[in-house]
Formats: C-alpha cells, sequence, structure tokens
C-alpha cells in the first residue's frame, strides 16, 4: 500500500513547526543570534560606495539594505507570528486566514537573500558590474 503525503520524517518536523507560534519563535532566535554577527562583518561593506558617484546607485543600496536587513528579518518573524496567533484568539472566524498567513510569514526572512540576489544581478545588467555607474 503506498502512503500520500509527506516522508515520515519530514512529516514529523513539519508536524512539530506547526503546533504553535513558540517553536517557530525558538527557530527564529536562534536565526537571529546566528545572523547578528552579519551586522559586524558587513562593516567593511561601507566601501562599497568608495568609487565617486556609487552613493547615488540604488543597487549598492538595495544591496546594502538586504544584507543587513536579515537579522532584523529573522528577529521580526516570531513577533509577526505571535501577532498573528493572538488575533487568531480575538477572532475565530478570521483563524483560517491568520494561519495561513502566518505559515507563510515564516519565509520572510528568505525575502533577504533575495534582495541581494537582485541588486547583484541588476548591477551586473544594468551597470556593468561597476559601482559608479547611475542606471
Amino acid at each position: 500500500m503506498v502512503r500520500q503525503g509527506y516522508p515520515r520524517g519530514r512529516r514529523a518536523w513539519v508536524q512539530w513547526i506547526r503546533q504553535g507560534p513558540w517553536r517557530a519563535s525558538l527557530i527564529w532566535a536562534v536565526a537571529t543570534v546566528l545572523t547578528t554577527p552579519i551586522w559586524l562583518m558587513s562593516l567593511p561593506l561601507v566601501m562599497v560606495f568608495d568609487a565617486p558617484g556609487s552613493s547615488e546607485n540604488p543597487w549598492l543600496w538595495l544591496m546594502l539594505s538586504g544584507i543587513l536587513g536579515l537579522p532584523l528579518l529573522c528577529a521580526l518573524t516570531p513577533l509577526l507570528l505571535w501577532l498573528l496567533y493572538g488575533l487568531g484568539g480575538a477572532w475565530p472566524l478570521a483563524r483560517p486566514r491568520l494561519r495561513c498567513l502566518g505559515h507563510s510569514a515564516h519565509a520572510l526572512p528568505m525575502l533577504s537573500p533575495f534582495t541581494v540576489v537582485v541588486s547583484l544581478i541588476g548591477l551586473q545588467l544594468f551597470c556593468g558590474g561597476n559601482f559608479a555607474c547611475h542606471p
């Protein structure tokens, strides 16, 4: 007999994550602690604005905001999950939609690497990799 759905190991992980926001908060708290050194390591990133005219390049600003935004997004995700969990208790009719929104909010920190990749591609396509260009 063939079983439909997740493999057993993954199914247990998904069930464990979906039990409540406290577990997701624990995971994102660990992620926040692990990504906080990014702020210290990104201090030399200010040197990308060293070339004349590079401070007006929007692709560089997008890249810098994506790199510096990762610890912030990791810290704000549990707060958003708890807010949605509390709203689900206050508005029982909206609970299924809030739960769906909460499950999609788990991917919020992935916005930061996506922003960095988009800015690097834009910098390469529109500026030829030159930091001092004005697209």
